[in-house]
C-alpha cells in the first residue's frame, strides 16, 4: 500500500471490538491501532509509547494524550503533547524508520480506574 491507500484504510477504523494489551501491560491499543501497526510495520512505534506512560506524563496531560510522529528522511520524530498547539511534554527522536507516511497524529486517552492508557487513531476517538 502507498501512503494515500494507508491513510484511507485507516480513517474507516471507528471505535473498535477488542482492545488488546500491550505486552508490557502499560497500554490498551484498539483494532485500528493493531492495523496500523501491522500495516506499517511499526510495531517500535507502540513499544514507544507504551514505554513512556509514566504517572508523570499522564498528569501532565490530564488524561488525554495527543501523539505526532513526523518524519524527516529516514529519521523521525515522536512527541506527546496535552493538546495540539501545546508544547510537547515527552519527545524521542529515532534514529531511522522505514514508517511509510510523512506524518501521524493519534491518541491515548485514560480509560478508567484500575485499566491502562488506550492507544486509538483519531478515527476511531
Amino acid at each position: 500500500m502507498n501512503a494515500a491507500e494507508i491513510e484511507s484504510h485507516l480513517r474507516n477504523f471507528c471505535g473498535t471490538e477488542t482492545w488488546t494489551k500491550h505486552w508490557t501491560n502499560s497500554l490498551l491499543m484498539t483494532d485500528g491501532v493493531r492495523a496500523m501497526r501491522e500495516i506499517c510495520n511499526a510495531f517500535w512505534l507502540t513499544d514507544v509509547v507504551a514505554s513512556a506512560q509514566s504517572k508523570k506524563l499522564r498528569d501532565a496531560c490530564d488524561g488525554f494524550q495527543v501523539w505526532t510522529l513526523k518524519k524527516d528522511g529516514n529519521k523521525c520524530r515522536v512527541e506527546c503533547r496535552k493538546d495540539t498547539g501545546l508544547p510537547p511534554v515527552y519527545a524521542q527522536d529515532i534514529e531511522y524508520t522505514d514508517f511509510p507516511l510523512d506524518e501521524f497524529t493519534f491518541y491515548v486517552g485514560e480509560t478508567g480506574e484500575g485499566y491502562p492508557p488506550t492507544m486509538m487513531l483519531m478515527s476511531e476517538y
